[in-house]
């Protein structure tokens, strides 16, 4: 008797009806944290219905699946992580919830980053970026055409693409820094149902995009898809020492088919002249100027002992100076930085000589 007790318990805890499953949503592969991999596999199982959640919602917490649906992706995992929203159906309020919930994280699972594929160099389909000039001045603004494929080397059976544009957030002004999808872009002019999304995170240099189609209906092909514009700080002069080079680059990339299986494509990478830069004016002597401690917790200490300091100014990543303060031929100067909020800065000591710059932590 004591034995089929134990039996039937097990077939309970263990019947795949009654499963106990966490599910946090916008994590759709489970593996840690909401990011643009969630997004193809949100389009993966776009449509699919299931049971709904007990008391489903969209907090970032998690929340149980006690019945699994009947689909799965390829990897095996359940369709019933797509369902953001618990409302069991997924469309595109589940988009939404990836977005709002984009890069948190949990610990329910051990966290795997999302694999990138290797691509071979003149084999493989690539990124390229194009331009009719890759200067730009001060302050001036620059557009780079996108391209993903060609002729040579067409992208083959396209179902979803999610990509990074990086650059030096130093240098430009992040909130103005965009990426615009071509409207008749080869992979999804094609689609009659898609979700298409830039992330942004261009305060620390970084724009993703990401697409989907939602009625699975795979492409080949390959060209233009979108245009990505910048523009630079006013001083960037100031900010360049001689082995500053200012490069746009094309990473992170993840593309699927329509079996959800990763083709590899190459990024790209070019780097931008700017007008009238003269970095043969840059003097070794300003090298010799020391901050510390940094990362700083508010006091900052500068130390220059072949130059007086005449002013110093702490810039934003977006280019906004935040404090200021003149001196008076000072070759030692402790600064009150406690006013200022966490985060990664630029410090300009300008001198008779010219002007270093260098980045500061506030803690």
């Amino acid at each position: 008797m004591k034995s089929l007790l134990l039996f039937a318990i097990s077939f309970l805890c263990f019947s795949p009806n009654c499963l106990t499953q966490t599910v946090w949503p916008g994590d759709v592969n489970n593996n840690g944290i909401v990011n643009e991999i969630d997004l193809l596999y949100l389009g993966f199982a776009y449509n699919e219905r299931g049971s709904q959640r007990i008391d489903g919602n969209s907090t970032w917490i998690g929340q149980e699946i006690t019945t699994e649906w009947d689909g799965t992706f390829p990897d095996g995992l359940n369709f019933a992580y797509a369902d953001c929203n618990g409302d069991g159906v997924v469309n595109e309020a589940d988009a939404t919830i990836i977005e709002t919930n984009l890069t948190l994280t949990h610990d329910d699972v051990p966290f795997i980053s999302d694999e990138i594929l290797t691509a071979t160099s003149g084999i493989d389909p690539s990124f390229t970026i194009t331009s009719p000039s890759f200067e730009v001045a001060s302050g001036g603004s620059i557009e780079l055409d996108i391209n993903l494929g060609s002729d040579a080397a067409l992208v083959d059976s396209l179902l979803g693409v999610a990509f990074t544009i990086n650059v030096d957030a130093r240098f430009f002004k992040t909130d103005r820094t965009k990426f615009e999808l071509d409207p008749v872009a080869w992979f999804s002019a094609s689609s009659d149902q898609n979700i298409s999304l830039v992330l942004d995170n261009s305060a620390e240099g970084k724009l993703t995009f990401v697409y989907t189609a939602t009625d699975k209906k795979a492409v080949t092909g390959g060209g233009f898809i979108g245009k990505v514009s910048f523009v630079l700080i006013e001083d960037i002069v100031d900010f360049l020492v001689k082995e500053d080079t200012l490069k746009v680059a094309i990473d992170s990339i993840t593309i699927v088919d329509n079996n959800f299986e990763k083709i590899p494509v190459a990024g790209a990478c070019v780097e931008l002249e700017v007008i009238g830069r003269t970095t043969s004016t840059y003097n070794p002597i300003l090298d010799k100027i020391k901050c510390y401690p940094n990362p700083t917790n508010g006091w900052l200490l500068i130390k220059s002992e072949e130059v007086a300091i005449e002013e110093v100014e702490l810039v934003n990543t977006l280019g906004q100076i935040v404090y200021q303060k003149r001196l008076t031929n000072s070759t030692f100067q402790s600064l009150d930085l406690q006013h200022v909020p966490e985060g990664m800065y630029w410090l300009r000591m300008i001198t008779k000589l010219g002007t270093k710059s260098t980045p500061i932590q506030r803690l």
